[in-house]
């Protein structure tokens, strides 16, 4: 798989880091990208959903569909 990014200006400075790492760790730098976003990946947790109390229903599921499907089905 080919992963392409596009580097925006002001992130350029990223892109000299991985290169000097990767002559510092003899890693190519597709490996330290991919270690990178392993890891910051295994760190992500997506913002749980909130609860929203929607009040009782005065009807039922069966009441509130009753009409719709009465004329569904027109004989």
């Amino acid at each position: 798989m080919i992963l392409n990014v596009t580097v925006p200006k002001e992130k350029v400075h990223i892109l000299d880091m991985l290169k000097k790492a990767s002559e510092e760790t003899s890693k190519t730098e597709g490996e330290l990208i991919l270690e990178a976003l392993e890891n910051y990946l295994l760190q992500f947790k997506p913002d749980e959903l909130g609860k929203f109390n929607l009040g009782k229903n005065e009807q039922e599921r069966e009441d509130l569909y009753a009409t719709k499907l009465d004329n569904d089905f027109i004989e």
